[in-house]
């Protein structure tokens, strides 16, 4: 199971800096501190639980580590701390100091994200691509959704996201694809895929990372993560991965 990491928050900064010619640090200086600690967490082997910008988060709000990864997230495409803490389980309350420094930052960061995007439409999104955005949005919504040009900006805006996403995940299986090892599905930042003896994951990540570095010319890093079992079953001598899912091909004739 392979993760593009913060996929939204890292694409963001790969657009300002690789299609719009921008520096990330002059518009997005919050977003970019947190893109160089997850990536300085890839980079070294830690865990994100370990990530310094998240732990703050985290400490503030009451939350887990794992939880805190939403934060930001959430912030980027438009929402608020309080819907944010509101789909925790169990949903939690913005506390009555209020919001975390960081946070407010990216809101408004994200705004300013937002604005360049529709500005340059034109360049980031060529063939009447932008367009076709706005169509599928306007045919996927229900008419009350779309009420007001904040909503429908909101909703263009995460769909400009997803384009970008969608973009990044296909250069990943097609790199992995080449190397011989499928994905089986794919959805959102992420994608599973067989391991088959003899396969080298290893070269799927650094052709992957190359073909995201070669096209939105700035670093986007892939995580492999175990496979798990659907029972959820944690044992000791259980290492967390389906083997009825690792293939041995069969030998030549």
């Amino acid at each position: 199971d392979w993760d593009i990491v913060t996929c939204h928050c890292c694409l963001v900064e790969a657009v300002l800096r690789g299609f719009l010619e921008l520096d990330p640090q002059e518009y997005i200086p919050t977003l970019r501190r947190y893109n160089r600690s997850r990536a300085a967490d890839v980079l070294a082997g830690r865990p994100s639980a370990e990530n310094e910008f998240l732990a703050s988060i985290a400490q503030w709000y009451g939350v887990t580590v794992g939880e805190a990864k939403f934060g930001p997230l959430v912030l980027l495409n438009q929402g608020t701390t309080f819907a944010w803490l509101k789909g925790l389980d169990p949903p939690r309350e913005v506390p009555a100091k209020g919001d975390h420094p960081d946070l407010t930052k990216l809101a408004a960061e994200a705004l300013v994200v937002r604005k360049l995007f529709f500005e340059h439409a034109a360049t980031l999104f060529p063939r009447g691509a932008f367009d076709g955005l706005r169509q599928r949005l306007r045919s996927d919504c229900p008419d009350d959704m779309l009420e007001s040009v904040e909503k429908m900006e909101k909703k263009l805006f995460s769909y400009c996201l997803m384009h970008f996403e969608n973009v990044a995940l296909h250069i990943c299986t097609d790199a992995s694809t080449k190397h011989g090892l499928p994905s089986l599905t794919d959805i959102y930042d992420g994608f599973l895929q067989l391991h088959v003896e003899g396969g080298d994951t290893a070269a799927v990540k650094r052709d992957a990372e190359a073909a995201l570095l070669a096209h939105f010319k700035s670093p986007l890093y892939l995580v492999e993560k175990p496979f798990f079992h659907a029972t959820g079953i944690n044992d000791e001598d259980d290492d967390g991965i389906d083997h009825t899912l690792i293939v041995t091909p069969a030998p030549a004739t």
